[in-house]
């Protein structure tokens, strides 16, 4: 026996060395794993882990919820270097690199390969964030607006705070003047936590947590620009520009574009993932509108905005993984959805080219 794999592709593999370990929570977290439905898998000794590690990947890409960015598109990314490792064609660049993409999707990932061990016994969705919480919940409100009056205090990159009890990290980084990456949050939308830009450092947090996702606690402790949160967002950037079709300078939006501005912020020039190329489709079969799928980061902002804001609930999410798709209706063109009101509201908030007005000619 080389080792069990435990907690299906994102578990973990226990080494023939630890097969005495008992089978509880505590034992398999201190060695990266988790037991999840119970259910294990036995490796001969003649098994060849990268094809393993390959195998599991190629699941997460293709079967994962497609919601967040480092999953939807790290895992992509992870099966092209994996490849080269079966294939005996990778370097030591190729280590490094894998290394890096691993510990992106375990740390940032909304859920999946970066469930921590035993989180699939917490109840972490939906509901409230209790008073001494830093855990990764919704906030009890919409827009980072407290439901009652206390206050608290907390320290935001060793400057210390007041707040409403309930606000979001966001918004209290913003009374002190930090201001954080975002693509998939707007003010007037219910937080989903998607694009992972805004994760910030909380003192006794395992992970970065998403600013737009969780509430201020009493005598919290947050950084919101480490040397480690510059690099993930850096390279969330570039997951997500090489994962569509984004040539600037021939887009309709250049110079108006969220994920253009924070690029450039941030200062990613030339990408060091590898760019995906997808065959996507356009949509302009509605009279005033024009849905290129080509620009889509799956913010899923249009989709919140419609359903939200002007009831109609026209767009959705199809499909799995790296075939994520914003749809309308039920997958039809969006100019034979009937709820579809017109309003123009999810073109106003889209953050990309993904969704804009059609040229009238002047």
């Amino acid at each position: 026996i080389k080792a069990v794999q435990t907690g299906g592709p994102s578990g973990g593999c226990i080494p023939a060395a630890a097969l005495d370990t008992p089978l509880a929570d505590a034992p398999l977290r201190a060695l990266g794993a988790r037991l999840g439905s119970g259910g294990m898998v036995v490796l001969g000794a003649a098994t060849a882990m990268p094809a393993l590690a390959r195998y599991f990947v190629r699941f997460c890409a293709a079967e994962s919820c497609g919601k967040c960015v480092p999953c939807r598109a790290g895992t992509v990314q992870l099966l092209e270097v994996l490849d080269r490792f079966c294939e005996g064609r990778a370097t030591a660049a190729d280590r490094a690199w894998l290394e890096q993409l691993c510990a992106l999707v375990q740390s940032t990932s909304l859920c999946g390969p970066a469930l921590r061990p035993g989180a699939e016994h917490q109840p972490v969705w939906p509901g409230p964030v209790g008073p001494q919480s830093g855990a990764e919940h919704p906030a009890p409100f919409r827009r980072g607006v407290p439901h009652r009056m206390s206050v608290i205090s907390l320290q935001i990159d060793d400057q210390w705070v007041a707040v409403p009890a309930g606000t979001t990290l966001l918004a209290a980084c913003a009374m002190v003047g930090v201001r954080l990456p975002q693509l998939c949050h707007h003010e007037q939308l219910t937080p989903v936590a998607a694009c992972r830009l805004c994760l910030v450092e909380v003192q006794g947090s395992e992970r970065p947590l998403p600013a737009c996702h969780t509430a201020a606690a009493g005598a919290m402790v947050v950084r919101t620009t480490t040397d480690a949160l510059v690099q993930q967002r850096r390279l969330l950037i570039e997951l997500l520009l090489a994962e569509g079709n984004h040539c600037c300078p021939v887009c309709v939006a250049d110079g108006a574009c969220e994920l253009q501005d924070l690029a450039e912020a941030l200062g990613v020039h030339q990408l060091r993932v590898s760019e995906q190329l997808p065959r996507r489709g356009v949509d302009a079969t509605h009279p005033r509108f024009l849905l290129d799928h080509n620009r889509c980061i799956l913010c899923t902002r249009c989709v919140r905005a419609c359903d939200e804001l002007e009831g109609a609930h026209v767009w959705d999410v199809a499909y799995r993984g790296s075939h994520c798709r914003i749809v309308a209706g039920f997958d039809q063109p969006w100019g034979a959805v009937e709820a579809c009101t017109g309003c123009g509201l999810c073109v106003e908030v889209c953050p990309t080219a993904a969704l804009v007005v059609k040229e009238t000619g002047p």
